[in-house]
């Protein structure tokens, strides 16, 4: 589950490209529904925050899309990493798109990380299939 969307992530996301046109890949994947989940099943998280997953604080900017697998879950993410500056250090966002009454691809929109991310050269750019 989840391949299709991971080769059109990876077909339609280069190293480069500004958060805007990642996040319009991001969103326009999103709508190729999986037959037979509603909302809660099918989620999205968008995430922000300084992170030390790899040795080294980096700061992270990580778009989830998440399905359930049996007694698990797969999560596909698109994760921009920035080196630390006193700006990003700041923010902090863990939010999934059934807390909202809007659509979350507006909501990211209107964020300050949203505006600090496209504004900014990131470092590096994953984009994963993970099962948890």
């Amino acid at each position: 589950m989840l391949n299709r969307q991971l080769e059109y992530l990876n077909e339609h996301i280069v190293k480069e490209q500004k958060f805007d046109e990642i996040l319009n890949v991001f969103e326009k994947m999103c709508q190729d529904k999986i037959s037979g989940l509603d909302k809660y099943e099918d989620m999205i998280l968008f995430e922000a925050g300084v992170y030390n997953f790899t040795g080294q604080d980096l700061f992270h900017v990580s778009l989830t899309r998440q399905v359930p697998n049996e007694d698990e879950f797969f999560q596909l993410s698109v994760t921009l990493l920035f080196e630390v500056d006193i700006e990003n250090e700041q923010y902090q966002i863990t939010i999934w798109d059934c807390d909202l009454d809007n659509n979350i691809f507006e909501y990211i929109k209107s964020t300050d990380v949203f505006k600090y991310a496209n504004n900014t050269r990131y470092k590096n750019i994953e984009i994963v299939l993970d099962e948890t």
